[in-house]
Formats: C-alpha cells, sequence, structure tokens
C-alpha cells in the first residue's frame, strides 16, 4: 500500500471508530478527521493516482465529507441529525465503514502497486516492439490453414535515456494482456488497470547506447499462459547490464499477444483441451507412478514414454523453433534487410537463450536444435523434448526452486548427461515456481503466488546474478563465474560440471 492511501486508511478508520461515541462525548479534533482524510484523497489522486481498489474509500469519504458538512451547518443549540440518530444505528453505521476501509485496504494490499527496484547494471534501458511473420510454418493451433505463425517480440537494450524519454517511461504491461491475466482467474478485466501506476527503468524507443558498437543478445521464453510482462524486472535488470534481450511472445500459449492493427491473440483453451486431455493425463499419471516406484533403466523408460506423449515435448520443439526464427530476423536486422535501430548493433555471434518454466526448457531445446545459440539458462523448468538422451553441446544452467522431496522432477535424469563444456545445476532455497518472475509482488500471497518464502526483491537479485554472471562468463568471455563470494548468496546450492568428468559443489 502506497503512503497516501495508508494515510487515507487510517483517517477513515479514526473517522468510522468515532461514531461508536455520541457527538458530545467526542474532541473537537475528531470532527475534523474527515477533511484529512479528504486531504490525503487529494495528495494520493495528485501523486500515487487513482485505482480501484480504492473505490470503498473514495465512496466512504465522501460520505463522511457530507455529513460533517451538514453537523457543520446546524444551528447553534439546534440537534443535529447525526445526534438524532438511535446510538444502535449510529454504531452499526461505524461498523459497516469500518467493513468498506478494511475491504479497500485488503484489496490495496493483496493488489499493490509494487516498486521496482533500479537494475542493477551501468546501461539506461530502452524498450521496443516488433512484429513478425513466419510465412514457412502454418500456425497449427488456429483453426485458419492459411495463418501462419505470427509472434509479437518485445526488445529490451542498453539505451541513451534523455530527460524527455525519463518522463514517459515505458508501461508495464498492455492494457489488454492485463485484462487477459485477470480473466485467466476469473477476475473483472479491471482488475489488473492498476498495473499502469508501476513506475518503470525502461524507456520506449530510445536510441541504443553508443558505449559499444554491438551487444551480445539473449533471447527470453515466458511461461506457459503467462504474461512476458511479467519478467520486466528481470529483463530491464538484464539489459542494463549490456545485453540486448528479445522477450519472445509464443502465440496462443502466452497469456495475450497484442498485434499492432490492434488484434488480440489469448491464449488458446481451445487447442489446450485437444492435446491436454484425459486420456493422455491418464497415462502419464500411471507412468509417473511407474517412474517413482522404479529405478535405473526402468525408470528412464518410464520418462521416455511421459516424454512422447506429452504435449509439452511437441510445445518445446515449437518454441525452439520460434526462438530460432526471431534469431533469423534479427539478423535480418542487424545486416540491414530490414529498417531497423538494430542495424550493425547485435553480436550475434554471442547468442544465448534462457526463460521460465515452459520458456526455460524451450531454451534448453533450441540448443540442441539451432547451434547459433551458445549458452542456455532454465529457470525451474521440465526438460521435456529432445534433451532426455543428448549432451548439450554448449554451456547450461539449470535453476530450480526449493521443491520437497514429494515433488516429480524429471530434471535430473533428463539433465544426467550434461553438457560437453560446462553444466551448471543450482537451487535457491525458499523459492516456489514462480519466484523466477514478477507475479510474487503482483500477488504478494504465498498461499497463492506459489512463490516460496523468499523475499521477491531477493529471488531476482540471485536469479539475475547468476544468470548475467553465466552469460558474461560464457558469451563475454568475462571471468565472471560465480558472481561473487558464495556468503554473498547462502541461499544458492551450486553443482558446477565443468565437462565431462570432475564436479565442484558450492553450497
Amino acid at each position: 500500500m502506497r503512503f497516501f492511501e495508508g494515510l487515507t486508511m487510517l483517517f477513515l478508520a479514526a473517522t468510522a471508530g468515532a461514531l461508536m461515541w455520541a457527538p458530545a462525548r467526542r474532541a473537537r479534533l475528531v470532527r475534523w478527521l474527515p477533511w484529512a482524510a479528504a486531504g490525503a484523497i487529494v495528495l494520493h489522486l495528485a501523486l500515487e493516482g487513482a485505482r480501484w481498489q480504492m473505490v470503498p474509500a473514495y465512496a466512504l469519504a465522501i460520505v463522511f465529507a457530507v455529513l460533517s458538512l451538514r453537523a457543520m451547518q446546524a444551528e447553534p443549540g439546534a440537534v443535529s441529525s447525526e445526534t438524532a440518530v438511535r446510538p444502535w444505528l449510529r454504531r452499526t453505521g461505524a461498523v459497516l465503514s469500518l467493513l468498506l476501509v478494511g475491504v479497500s485496504a485488503t484489496c490495496a494490499v493483496l493488489l499493490p502497486v509494487f516498486e521496482l527496484a533500479p537494475p542493477e547494471g551501468s546501461f539506461g534501458v530502452g524498450t521496443t516492439t516488433l512484429h513478425l511473420v513466419d510465412s514457412s510454418r502454418t500456425e497449427i493451433i488456429t483453426e485458419c490453414p492459411n495463418d501462419r505463425r505470427e509472434l509479437v517480440v518485445q526488445m529490451w537494450y542498453p539505451a541513451l535515456v534523455s530527460a524527455e524519454a525519463a518522463a514517459a517511461p515505458a508501461p508495464y504491461i498492455a492494457p489488454e494482456v492485463g485484462a487477459a491475466y485477470a480473466e485467466k482467474y476469473g477476475l473483472p478485466a479491471f482488475a489488473t488497470s492498476h498495473l499502469d501506476r508501476v513506475e518503470m527503468h525502461a524507456y520506449r524507443d530510445v536510441p541504443l547506447s553508443d558505449t559499444q558498437r554491438a551487444y551480445p543478445v539473449l533471447l527470453f521464453s515466458h511461461g506457459y499462459n503467462v504474461p512476458p510482462a511479467l519478467y520486466t524486472s528481470f529483463l530491464v535488470d538484464m539489459a542494463s547490464r549490456g545485453y540486448v534481450v528479445a522477450s519472445v511472445n509464443h502465440t496462443y500459449e502466452s497469456t495475450a499477444a497484442v498485434f499492432p492493427d490492434g488484434r488480440v491473440a489469448t491464449f488458446s483453451y481451445a487447442f489446450a483441451q485437444d492435446v491436454h486431455t484425459a486420456e493422455m493425463w491418464a497415462q502419464i499419471d500411471s507412468l509417473e507412478r511407474q517412474y517413482r516406484r522404479s529405478e535405473g533403466a526402468d525408470r528412464l523408460a518410464a520418462l521416455r514414454a511421459i516424454n512422447r506423449i506429452y504435449p509439452n515435448a511437441d510445445m518445446m520443439r515449437r518454441w525452439a523453433a520460434d526462438l530460432s526464427f526471431v534469431i533469423d530476423e534479427l539478423t535480418r536486422r542487424h545486416a540491414g534487410e530490414i529498417d531497423s535501430r538494430f542495424h550493425q548493433r547485435l553480436d550475434l555471434t554471442r547468442l544465448g537463450a534462457f526463460g521460465h518454466s515452459a520458456g526455460g526448457a524451450a531454451s534448453g531445446q533450441v540448443l540442441l536444435t539451432d547451434d547459433r545459440v551458445r549458452a542456455g539458462v532454465n529457470w525451474d523448468g521440465a526438460q521435456w523434448g529432445d534433451a532426455i538422451d543428448a549432451t548439450f553441446a554448449q554451456p547450461f544452467m539449470a535453476i530450480t526452486a526449493d521443491w520437497d522431496s514429494t515433488k516429480f522432477l524429471p530434471n535430473p535424469l533428463i539433465y544426467r548427461q550434461g553438457s560437453e563444456t560446462a553444466f551448471y545445476d543450482l537451487t535457491v532455497d525458499g523459492t516456489g515456481h514462480s519466484s523466477f518472475s514478477d507475479i510474487p509482488r503482483l500477488i504478494p500471497l504465498q498461499a497463492v503466488n506459489q512463490a516460496g518464502s523468499i523475499a521477491p526483491e531477493r529471488a531476482a537479485r540471485i536469479t539475475t546474478a547468476y544468470t548475467a554472471a553465466f552469460f558474461d562468463q560464457h558469451l563475454k568471455g568475462a571471468d565472471a563465474w560465480p558472481p561473487g563470494p558464495a556468503a554473498a548468496f547462502p541461499e544458492v546450492r551450486l553443482t558446477a560440471h565443468p565437462g565431462p568428468g570432475g564436479a565442484q559443489s558450492q553450497e
């Protein structure tokens, strides 16, 4: 809750509490509480901006102001309208008023206008959007056979930020995407409208920084049915460290994508139902039970069987194809085939991929299918696809949430062959699956957000520190690994495999 919102709630609660007392017994100062609340609201509106969570508080403040005016206008010695009200009715009003304050405060706390920490890198950050159409691929998710695969890619890059640009930062999330995310959970579309109040540390369509001629490039993939915007704090931080980050919206399997002509492609629940059938889930449940009670070759056979029938394996291949297509399009813009601010500004010889959940697995998959990608990081994604019987040729890192022992975790067996160069297996204590996103900031209720006990800011700092150090080491050739002394990150459990044979643990 922001400062003036909290002050408003305090004055309104005090005013409501004062109704419990007869007017003659109230201190004169208490009679001015409604105007203190009104003043706090004026400052809140001017400095913080209105949002729907405060509507009950706004309404209550108006009621209190009207009652106060009527009391002030009463002739001296006359019986005021409030004095004439029976005590039980006045107290009932007080209780209802406190309930309204409670409703408004609860909504404001559970759906806050959160703050994003300034990025830790030395660059300012710019952002722009690319609309890409792959004419060589039919869109299999829609029903129209003439549809081609169409992507929206948000670019985050090291930038020159002028004072004028800083006065108008980029929005945190498009309203259409926010509305789709709210509707995903059965909430009204306006439930996420307050996110336009989140202050950003990135600026739309500003020039690239001229500190370097060309910047290494990272591809980012979001989680399944999650908006890419909910990774903004991570992506801005990575761009501030000297990377151009291409955040790929995997159409119809993200929450929503907004195209330049105004079309909105939301998550395809129809396609999801078609591929995630009851029969398929029954087979997977049976195979998972078989996996848990078996060992050795039998356990691996069960995992291979799951991989053959689980739709996420094909999704990883589809998303990896999206990433490769984005590389093609960035190559064209770098070469000048398409007019772009990225002409001769991308170092595509230093290209990495990372992502969260399904997007993390897509980053592993593209390492197997596109040798232009030189390093990859998976944030807590089950690595379905082709990695189950493959060895990564490139450096790879898996960052895993702090799951309990009952969780079905296929990755240790899938990653058994590791990498020919370097493989890092990292667990962050206290994290949950959504700790690698902005979701814990958006919904700061651990019972709902699946984020674990770690503070969101701490999880983000650890995740970006290790991800940046990994890419600095393997793309920039810096002596960056690990990122500082182990004592600085006591939550991290790291096992480093520097290639075939040998492993080094850091707790």
